[in-house]
């Protein structure tokens, strides 16, 4: 349940990742993740043709029920382009309504800027909920200086070797829900080959993507999954039939050796995101 009593899926599908090659594969997984009650989408203006390829679905399927997700690009930040960027994406996502907006980095000079017009989308019932992403505890606090709704979700980079427990606490504690993106971190070998993860795959007969995910989700954190594979989506929605120890929770938590695959916020070219 987000901050404004908005109900949002503990799983979901994420797009970024999808190249222009790649549509037809996006197509069919996007139709398999739509059997599925509540189905939760992610996706972005910056995403190539995520939008596009996610509105051409969603227009033949008009009454279902699925929560999406899409962003503001750092070019789209400064002022006068908001609007407009707004616009384009119901456009291309064949909606009247976004379920959850975000910032989709805390650009120097302009997050604060742009973060108050999405809080005009919102008292205008655009959305159905705001929120960021790739915000750091100060970008947070800089933030909430001036804000007048606190942010629904932060989504950030989290796997086992990036666990950001400190961040996920901070965000808990302004009831921000933690949203995980990259979850499985590209399936380094440090989590492939991890002994932890082996042991748990025969445990309960899991995945290591499954086991992930329910790490995330026994943390209350929603996990957004980057896939071509109709199979992996099935997975993502079969984590509810087993529970992990509060012990096995700490082993997971224990791989953390604070690797990013994914720029780091403090010290990134925003231009180029």
């Amino acid at each position: 349940m987000l901050n404004n009593g908005l109900e949002i899926p503990p799983v979901g599908l994420g797009t970024g990742l999808i190249k222009y090659t790649e549509a037809e594969n996006l197509s069919l997984v996007l139709k398999e993740l739509l059997r599925y009650p509540f189905p939760l989408i992610d996706t972005a203006g910056v995403y190539q043709k995520g939008e596009e390829i996610v509105g051409k679905i969603l227009k033949n399927l008009p009454n279902k029920n699925v929560f999406l997700i899409t962003k503001l690009a750092n070019c789209d930040q400064k002022k006068g382009m908001i609007k407009k960027a707004f616009e384009e994406s119901l456009k291309k996502l064949n909606r009247d309504y976004i379920d959850l907006y975000l910032l989709h980095w805390p650009q120097s000079g302009t997050f604060i800027d742009a973060y108050l017009e999405l809080e005009e989308l919102y008292y205008q019932k655009k959305v159905g909920a705001i929120g960021v992403c790739n915000f750091k505890e100060h970008h947070l606090e800089k933030l909430l200086s001036v804000a007048t709704i606190i942010p629904a979700v932060n989504e950030i980079e989290r796997h086992p070797l990036l666990n950001q427990k400190d961040l996920i606490s901070f965000c808990k504690s302004l009831g921000i829900l933690p949203v995980a993106y990259s979850p499985l971190a590209k399936m380094d070998k440090k989590i492939s080959n991890s002994e932890i993860f082996k042991d748990l795959e025969k445990k309960y007969n899991k995945s290591i993507s499954q086991i992930i995910f329910r790490w995330n989700y026994q943390n209350a954190v929603t996990t957004i999954g980057h896939t071509n594979s109709i199979n992996r989506v099935q997975e993502y929605q079969e984590i509810f039939d087993f529970e992990l120890t509060e012990e096995q929770l700490g082993l997971i938590d224990s791989l953390n050796e604070n690797i990013r695959f994914w720029p780091d916020s403090d010290n990134c070219d925003f231009s180029k995101l």
